[in-house]
């Protein structure tokens, strides 16, 4: 088979939901009901900056909100 191929997902079973992108005009891919905005905005690929959730747990189903921008890389490091 050829083409793209979906698996429908209910959504009263998405925990959560986090779409990234650098750009805040890109078409949504998640429904609002998932995740409203967008986690990285602003950042651009291989600048060296990272992104990370506000507080472990913070989600009020829109990324611009639950995720902040920092200056810095932070691979395999976990907010605690």
């Amino acid at each position: 088979e050829s083409g793209n191929q979906y698996i429908h997902i209910p959504i009263e079973t998405v925990l959560d939901g986090v779409e990234y992108s650098a750009n805040p005009e890109k078409q949504k891919e998640l429904t609002k009901r998932i995740d409203a905005g967008f986690a990285g905005i602003g950042i651009a690929k291989y600048s060296g900056y990272s992104t990370q959730r506000r507080e472990p747990g913070y989600d009020t189903n829109n990324s611009s909100i639950d995720f902040v921008n920092l200056e810095h890389p932070t691979p395999g490091y976990q907010n605690e």
